[in-house]
């Protein structure tokens, strides 16, 4: 997207194709911009939400409604393709998502839809140390992490629960071991 006026291209850290590879989304250090493929001319730029971070990942929904932005800040932001702006469910939860997202072992290095194109939607975000399943569709339920208590000494081998593999969680979060 080269404008007459520019004196330099800024350097491109993330591309996304839409699903149906109409759209591509290039990530720089100035924020994501919505570019068509035929042209490649701009189509929109998305207004990033929270504090500048250099960003880790995108990806496009099944729908190619929607398109999801991770950064090194471990945040997380679904955004409308059509108008580049942050979806009613991130507006809402961008807090607690990254609250959640901060137990994450490591930055994020990728985020994805769920593969089928109907909604509601839900975003697996992974890093290097773990991973967290969102559904898109409830509200985040953040817990801190608690310390693990030691083991009992009436039954040595029944270790504490760890609070972040509860089932029925929203933003349940699997840390890797190995």
């Amino acid at each position: 997207w080269v404008v007459p006026t520019a004196a330099y291209m800024p350097r491109v850290g993330q591309l996304a194709a839409s699903p149906t590879g109409q759209l591509l989304a290039v990530a720089t250090a100035s924020g994501v911009e919505l570019l068509t493929t035929t042209t490649l001319q701009p189509r929109s730029r998305l207004t990033l939400l929270g504090e500048p971070s250099p960003i880790t990942a995108v990806a496009f929904s099944a729908n190619r409604k929607f398109i999801a932005v991770a950064t090194a800040a471990n945040s997380v932001t679904a955004y409308s393709t059509e108008t580049g702006m942050p979806t009613q469910w991130s507006l809402k939860h961008h807090t607690a998502v990254a609250e959640l997202l901060q137990q994450l072992p490591g930055s994020v290095m990728g985020i994805s839809f769920r593969p089928t194109p109907a909604e509601p939607l839900s975003l697996l975000v992974y890093s290097a140390g773990g991973m967290c399943h969102i559904d898109m569709a409830a509200q985040p339920t953040v817990r801190l992490q608690q310390e693990k208590v030691p083991r009992s000494k009436m039954n040595p081998a029944v270790p504490h629960a760890d609070p972040l593999a509860e089932l029925g969680r929203n933003g349940r979060l699997l840390k890797l071991q190995h």
